[in-house]
Formats: C-alpha cells, sequence, structure tokens
C-alpha cells in the first residue's frame, strides 16, 4: 500500500509540507518587501530561453533574429517557464509555485524514510525544512529546485516500483524530465540497471522504466 494512503503518515508528511511551505513563506515575503528580486546571472539566460520560445517557438538565446539554437542549455526549465507564463504568471508568481514545489521535498523525503524502514525519517525531513541552502534558492528563478524536486519524486516512485509494477513507466518519464533539466540525470539509468539487479526485477520491468526514460 502507497505510504500517503496511511493517515498517520500522510498527516505528518502534511504538517511537514506546511511547515517547510510557511518557512519559506516568510522569507519570500521578506525579501519582496525589502526590494529584493529572484534573478541571479543565470535566471536571465533560462527567462531569455523561455520568451523565445513562446513569441518565436525557437529554443534560443539570440536577441532578435536569426534565431540560432542554443545548444548549453537543456530545454526543462525553460519550458517549465514558458508554460506558466503561457497562462499569465508572472516571475513572482512562478517563484511562489516553486516555494511550493519546495515545500514538497521534506515530505517526500519523510515517505522515502518509511518506505526504506529507516529509524528516524521525520528527522530527516525535519532538517530539510530549515536548510538555508533549500530556503534560499526556493524561489529563485534557476532550474536546480525543480531539478531537486524531481530527483526526490523520482527516488520516491522508484521506492513505490518495489511493490507497485504501475509505477515503473512512469518513474522511467520523470527520469527523462530530470536529464531535460539538468542533463547530469543521463547517469541516473546505470543507478536503474543497479537497482534492477538488488531488487531482481524481470528485464520486462527494466525495459519498461528505461522506455518511459527515453521518450
Amino acid at each position: 500500500m502507497p505510504i500517503f494512503n496511511k493517515s498517520k503518515h500522510f498527516n505528518t508528511a502534511f504538517k511537514l509540507f506546511l511547515a517547510a511551505l510557511s518557512i519559506r513563506a516568510i522569507w519570500f515575503l521578506a525579501v519582496t518587501m525589502s526590494g529584493g528580486d529572484w534573478f541571479v546571472h543565470d535566471s536571465n539566460q533560462f527567462l531569455l530561453l523561455s520568451s523565445n520560445l513562446l513569441e518565436h517557438g525557437e529554443f534560443s538565446r539570440s536577441v532578435q533574429g536569426p534565431f540560432f539554437p542554443d545548444i548549453a542549455r537543456t530545454p526543462g526549465y525553460p519550458l517549465f517557464l514558458a508554460f506558466f507564463q503561457s497562462i499569465g504568471f508572472s516571475i513572482g508568481t512562478i517563484a511562489s509555485v516553486q516555494i511550493i514545489i519546495s515545500a514538497l521535498i521534506p515530505p517526500l523525503i519523510f515517505s522515502c524514510g518509511i518506505l526504506m524502514k529507516l529509524k528516524n525519517p521525520l528527522l530527516a525531513a525535519s532538517l530539510l525544512i530549515i536548510d538555508f541552502a533549500l530556503i534560499l534558492f526556493a524561489p529563485i528563478i534557476l532550474s536546480d529546485g525543480l531539478f531537486l524536486f524531481l530527483l526526490v519524486l523520482w527516488f520516491w516512485m522508484l521506492l513505490q516500483t518495489t511493490n507497485h509494477k504501475k509505477y515503473v513507466f512512469v518513474s522511467g518519464l520523470l527520469l527523462g524530465a530530470m536529464i531535460l533539466v539538468r542533463p547530469i540525470a543521463q547517469f541516473l539509468p546505470l543507478v536503474l540497471i543497479l537497482w534492477w539487479i538488488w531488487q531482481k526485477m524481470s528485464k520486462r520491468l527494466l525495459l519498461v522504466m528505461l522506455a518511459g526514460t527515453f521518450i
């Protein structure tokens, strides 16, 4: 049975989410009210890529035509930005979405700990709630937060495949999404192979997961 079908664990996970969300929201409001913003050098590059995707249908960092294809970035995070911009979200609202995504990481870690039968998964999740780096980077227009969320979600999904084979293909899709966000994830299929060996999964299930990854 998936972990979130158990009311006790769900209630704990929900409280972790609310705690993480509250701390990140306070930080977000404090910086916004003091006149700060959520940009670093790379932020402008991501926003230019998403803008060109929306306005010209080109994955390019060219300011004006001709739009030369960009080979230094992967399209995952610019597509994330472009999606929310296409439905009218401002940069500040997108930063708020990223805060929510960041707040989901501690409860997911808690759930992973439960599935792995760790002694104190609550402690690990609680430390992530107050981790300053996660709080600081949650609203910043960078791919790091989205990548970390996808990584933890993928690992949670991978743990679920032990007893629920229906998650196999979805975990592959998540891995593929991670590669599009940060190319370093291209090495994670090796982890899948090791996982298959450890779990003694069938070759068919491994191929289904890898198929999801490379779609």
